[in-house]
């Protein structure tokens, strides 16, 4: 993803992978892998929320905005028809079951040590996963 411009690599040329991911990152990543603006993303995705772009990014807000990304929305947002079984399933937002959910199923979001982690905050290295397998699944 550096060598065709969508994954930027600061100039020491280390992307940092374990770091923390913020919803800017999420966004430019998006932007930069469907050719549009940052702010094109932005009203995609986040559509009214205000949110700061410098926000860290949770894992479940991942999920939210990687199954918006891919068009399932209406879907995510039938909560009560979703499952989820992992042992800190209780722990996900309940307007965001239906899109963790699918993102587990679609394999955008792993588990971490057989749980779901919804609260961590996701790292630049499962930003650029997440968006490996939507690639894979758009095919």
């Amino acid at each position: 993803m550096a060598k065709v411009g969508i994954l930027v690599v600061p100039e020491g040329g280390k992307y940092l992978p374990h770091a923390e991911a913020t919803v800017g990152d999420w966004l430019e990543l998006l932007a930069r892998a469907s050719g549009t603006s940052v702010e094109l993303q932005t009203e995609r995705l986040l559509r009214s929320q205000q949110v700061n772009p410098k926000q860290a990014l949770k894992r479940e807000e991942l999920a939210l905005y990687a199954v918006r990304a891919l068009g399932y929305e209406k879907i995510a947002a039938m909560s009560d028809i979703f499952q989820l079984t992992a042992p800190d399933a209780a722990l996900v937002s309940k307007q965001y079951i239906g899109h963790v959910a699918i993102a587990h199923q679609l394999r955008l979001l792993n588990l971490q040590e057989q749980n779901l982690a919804p609260q961590a905050i996701a790292t630049r290295g499962e930003l650029a996963a997440t968006l490996m397998q939507m690639f894979r699944i758009e095919r």
